[in-house]
């Protein structure tokens, strides 16, 4: 859902595909909720240190994090398989 804006609250329903970007250029957050929770906080963790590293990400170093975490990429359309998204962390894959 393209232009939300500060205090806008999402709901993704269990096994809904969802994707996050901020394409601003300024700096943004984000409260994620989930409930139950599965265990996604070394998910977030890992994506911090990439980020905050600095290292270069190929499209199968992506692929190995996110298989790593359960999360699969998605295509525009909503298919799986889509590296042509923006990738988390605020970059693309391969860059």
């Amino acid at each position: 859902m393209p232009g939300r804006s500060e205090g806008d609250f999402l709901y993704v329903p269990p096994g809904g595909i969802h994707a996050f970007s901020n394409e601003s250029g300024a700096p943004a957050r984000m409260l994620i909720l989930f409930a139950p929770a599965p265990p996604r906080e070394e998910y977030f963790r890992e994506l911090a240190g990439i980020r905050s590293s600095g290292r270069p990400m190929t499209d199968d170093d992506w692929l190995e994090v996110w298989a790593r975490h359960d999360q699969y990429p998605v295509s525009p359309s909503g298919g799986q398989g889509g590296l042509d998204q923006p990738a988390a962390a605020g970059r693309r894959p391969g860059q």
